[in-house]
């Protein structure tokens, strides 16, 4: 395991979120279109709910969760921000050579 701590403007961050909110026929229209009008995506959808996918900076993340809110929410995984470096090399594997696929 190697950890390496960027500088900003070093790297390329994201965080992914998977969140959970109920959904009716009053409100399936209104929630699929602010689902998209963000760029998350639908994932997985039942009959009493949709779970949602979004990956992006953690301000966007953060600004979903609150446009769904009001909604309900049921359940919400976040990972947290993660990072690739932005220079043209990679991290080096322990005994091997740099990775760059």
């Amino acid at each position: 395991i190697k950890v390496v701590d960027y500088k900003d403007g070093e790297f390329v961050g994201r965080e992914l979120m998977l969140i959970k909110v109920p959904i009716n026929n009053k409100n399936r229209r209104e929630l699929l279109e602010l689902v998209d009008s963000v760029g998350a995506r639908v994932v997985n959808a039942s009959a009493k709910s949709i779970s949602n996918a979004a990956a992006g900076a953690t301000m966007k993340i953060n600004a979903l969760i609150e446009l769904l809110r009001p909604f309900e929410i049921i359940e919400v995984v976040r990972t947290g921000r993660i990072a690739l470096g932005s220079s043209e090399g990679g991290l080096k594997l322990e005994g091997k050579q740099e990775v760059n696929e």
